[in-house]
């Protein structure tokens, strides 16, 4: 884990966190980031489904399935018609990482599979392994990495794709 935190601490943007951790999905990762970016937004400014799809580069019919999921596990509030768009429904300094991960995630345990002599002791180690990853991304609230995009910081890869066109506040 000390590993996961140093490569934490030195990027700017969080979907590198979790490229290396096998209970995560393409989904939950896109998830993450809609609401780092809704959490960078002023609290009172709602932000499009439009404007998030040009922002991170995703289908808008993709991601009204993932802003439907988020809005049901009440991450996310929706606001309808002129100024309308998503907002995060709790601070980000209190929102966890987990919390929207598992929104899309299952929380990991020993498989049923594994419950013989010879793969047990692998198994607790990987649930073991599996359950401090989810520990620390409890440890992790979204306006850390929320912040560091309403400063502009982004990942290199980000910048140089263009994907972000996000304004200094």
């Amino acid at each position: 884990m000390d590993n996961l935190l140093r490569i934490l601490m030195d990027q700017p943007f969080i979907t590198f966190v979790l490229k290396g951790i096998p209970m995560l999905t393409r989904t939950s990762r896109h998830a993450l980031n809609v609401v780092t970016l809704v959490a960078a937004q002023a609290s009172t400014t709602s932000l499009t489904t439009k404007r998030m799809s040009e922002e991170l580069g995703l289908s808008v019919s993709y991601l009204e399935g993932i802003l439907k999921d988020l809005k049901s596990a009440g991450v996310l509030c929706a606001f309808k018609g002129p100024g309308g768009g998503y907002q995060l429904n709790q601070d980000p300094r209190f929102l966890n990482v987990w919390e929207v991960l598992s929104v899309f995630v299952k929380t990991p345990s020993v498989p049923e599979s594994a419950r013989t002599s010879e793969d047990l002791g692998v198994a607790e180690l990987e649930a073991a392994f599996l359950e401090q990853s989810v520990e620390f991304l409890k440890s992790k609230k979204i306006a850390e990495f929320a912040g560091q995009l309403s400063n502009g910081a982004l990942t290199s890869s980000a910048k140089a794709a263009g994907r972000f066109k996000l304004k200094p506040l």
